[in-house]
C-alpha cells in the first residue's frame, strides 16, 4: 500500500500465498511474517520487522488496516495464534486465533506509537480526519458472534468501547468526521444488507437504508462534500442521508 503522502510503500509478506481470514476456530496461520516500509523517493527499504514461530507454541501475522490522516503513520493489526497442527506442505500451521494487538506505527522509523491489546480481531478500520479516533469492525458478515459490531478506540484517552452491536462490514468516516457509515447483514443469505450512519459524537443511529431486494453487491461511499453515493450494478445514485432513522 502507498501512504497518502506518497512518500512510503508499506507491505506485509508471509511465506504462504494468503492467510485465511475466517471466523472459524481453526484457520491457516503463516509460519513467518514480515512488515516492511520503503522510502519511495530513494527506493530504499527503511524498516523491516520479522516474526517467526517460537517452537511449536504460537505464531503471529500483521495486517495493514488504514493510514492515519497525517500520512505519517498507519494502523495495523497484529494477530496472535496458538499452534494446533502442521499443514501437509509444512508452509503453514493450523492455529486458533486468540486475539490481537491494534497498533499505530510511525512510517519514518517503524516505531510503535499506540498499542492496544484485544481479545478479538478487527477485520476493517477507519480513522477520523483529526486522527483522534479509530473505528473498527469485528465480525465477518456471517454468523453473529458475541463481540461483533463497530468498536471505537480513542487514541487520546486510550478508551475503547463498542458503539454498535451487529454483523457489520466496511466502516468509513465522512470527510468532516461527523458521520460513521457501515453496512450490516441481517442473515447468512446477505440479501437484506443495510447501510447505516452513526453520529460520531453521540454514537446514535441517524440514518438507515435497507433495500427491499438486493441484486449484486451495492457499495456506499462518501463524496468529498459529505454526500453518500451508492454504486450498484454499474449505476450511481446519491442517497439523501439527512433524515433520522425510525429504528
Amino acid at each position: 500500500k502507498i501512504s497518502p503522502s506518497g512518500k512510503h510503500v508499506v507491505a506485509v509478506a508471509s511465506n504462504i500465498p494468503e492467510v485465511a481470514e475466517t471466523s472459524k476456530p481453526t484457520e491457516l496461520a503463516p509460519k513467518t511474517c514480515e512488515f516492511l516500509i520503503w522510502d519511495l523517493s530513494t527506493g530504499e527499504l527503511i524498516f523491516r520487522e520479522k516474526d517467526t514461530i517460537s517452537g511449536h507454541q504460537h505464531t503471529h501475522a500483521w495486517r495493514i488496516l488504514s493510514f492515519l490522516p497525517s500520512g505519517t503513520a498507519l494502523l495495523r493489526c497484529y494477530d496472535k495464534y496458538v499452534f494446533e497442527t502442521q499443514s501437509s506442505d509444512e508452509s503453514a500451521i493450523m492455529g486458533k486465533r486468540i486475539g490481537c494487538n491494534l497498533e499505530t506505527v510511525d512510517l519514518e522509523g517503524g516505531k510503535k506509537v499506540d498499542d492496544k491489546e484485544l481479545n478479538y480481531a478487527p477485520t476493517e478500520a477507519c480513522i477520523t480526519p483529526d486522527g483522534k479516533r479509530v473505528y473498527f469492525a469485528v465480525g465477518w458478515g456471517g454468523t453473529p458472534e458475541p463481540l461483533d459490531g463497530i468498536w471505537m478506540w480513542d487514541l487520546e484517552t486510550d478508551h475503547i468501547a463498542r458503539v454498535y452491536k451487529g454483523s457489520v462490514v466496511h466502516p468509513s468516516v465522512s470527510p468532516n468526521g461527523r458521520r460513521l457509515m457501515f453496512r450490516e447483514y441481517g442473515t447468512l443469505t446477505k440479501h437484506d444488507v443495510s447501510m447505516l450512519l452513526l453520529d460520531t459524537q453521540t454514537h446514535q443511529l441517524v440514518f438507515e437504508m435497507t433495500p427491499e431486494k438486493r441484486v449484486g453487491d451495492p457499495r456506499y461511499f462518501f463524496t468529498p462534500d459529505g454526500e453518500v453515493v451508492r454504486y450498484d450494478a454499474g449505476q450511481t445514485e446519491k442517497i439523501l442521508a439527512h433524515r433520522r432513522s425510525k429504528r
